[in-house]
C-alpha cells in the first residue's frame, strides 16, 4: 500500500469512527424494534449487568473491555428505574497499548445512573450529557499523546483505534433502547456510507437476543456492527448479560 493510500485509508476510517456510535444507535433503533411478546415485570433483587466490548484493531488485533455494573431495577410512576455502580473492569489490548489499556481500566463511570425505563422496560434516558463531555476530552486527551507515545504508523494506528474505543465505549442512548426487554431473536439492518469519492463503504448491525420467557428480562444481547470500507472491513461486538447477583 503507498503512503498516499494509506493516508486515505486512514482518514477515511478516522471519519467513519467518529460516526460510528451515531449510527450503531440509529440503526439498532430500527432492527430492536420488535415488540416482544411478554410483559416486563423486573424484580427488585440485585443484578450483575455485564457489557463486553471487542473492537478490531489494523493488523488482525482486537481490544476486549468488559465493565460489569452492581444494579437494581425498581418501579416508579412512569415505570422503572435502574440504579447501579461500577463492579469490575477488565481490558485486554496489544503490549504497545498497555498504557492506554490501564486508563481505560481505571476510568470511572460517573453518571452512568440512574437509567430510567418506561412501562415496557424500554430505556427512556440515561445518565447525564456531561459524561460525554468528559469521554470526549479523555479521548483528546490521549488522542494528543500518541503520536509521540508511537511514533510508527502501525502503532498509532492502533492507538487511534483504541481511541475510538474509547469515545464509543459509553452508555446511554447508544445503548439499545430494548435492552433491559428485549424482543429474543435475530435482526439485522445494512445502509450505504457515501465517502464523497470512491467506492461507497456499508455498515452492517446485527442484533442477537435472549430473554426470560417468565419476566421478559434481558438475559444475553450481542450486537455486532461491521464497517466495509476502502476494501478493508473492521467489526465491533458488544455483548451485554444480565444476572442475579451471588
Amino acid at each position: 500500500m503507498s503512503s498516499n493510500v494509506g493516508r486515505r485509508s486512514a482518514v477515511l476510517w478516522a471519519g467513519v469512527s467518529a460516526l460510528m456510535p451515531m449510527a450503531a444507535h440509529s440503526q439498532a433503533g430500527v432492527v430492536a424494534s420488535a415488540a416482544s411478546s411478554t410483559v416486563f415485570t423486573a424484580a427488585d433483587k440485585p443484578l450483575i449487568l455485564t457489557r463486553t466490548v471487542r473492537r478490531s484493531l489494523p493488523g488482525g488485533r482486537e481490544i476486549v473491555a468488559t465493565r460489569s455494573y452492581s444494579v437494581r431495577i425498581t418501579r416508579n410512576s412512569a415505570g422503572f428505574t435502574v440504579m447501579g455502580e461500577l463492579a469490575d473492569s477488565q481490558v485486554q489490548a496489544p503490549e504497545q497499548l498497555a498504557a492506554l489499556a490501564a486508563i481505560e481500566k481505571s476510568r470511572p463511570d460517573p453518571g452512568m445512573f440512574p437509567i430510567e425505563l418506561d412501562a415496557r422496560g424500554h430505556i427512556t434516558s440515561a445518565g447525564p450529557a456531561v459524561r460525554g463531555q468528559a469521554l470526549h476530552r479523555a479521548a483528546q486527551t490521549v488522542s494528543s499523546a500518541v503520536g509521540h507515545a508511537l511514533p510508527d504508523p502501525a502503532g498509532a494506528n492502533q492507538a487511534q483505534a483504541f481511541v475510538q474505543h474509547v469515545r464509543s465505549n459509553g452508555a446511554g442512548s447508544q445503548w439499545p433502547a430494548d435492552l433491559f426487554h428485549p424482543a429474543p431473536g435475530t435482526r439485522q439492518q445494512s445502509s450505504v456510507i457515501d465517502t464523497g469519492g470512491g467506492a461507497p463503504g456499508r455498515v452492517t448491525v446485527e442484533i442477537e437476543a435472549q430473554a426470560s420467557p417468565g419476566d421478559g428480562m434481558l438475559q444475553r444481547l450481542r450486537r455486532v456492527v461491521r464497517t466495509e470500507l476502502d476494501g478493508t472491513e473492521r467489526i465491533t461486538s458488544e455483548e451485554w448479560t444480565l444476572s442475579e447477583a451471588r
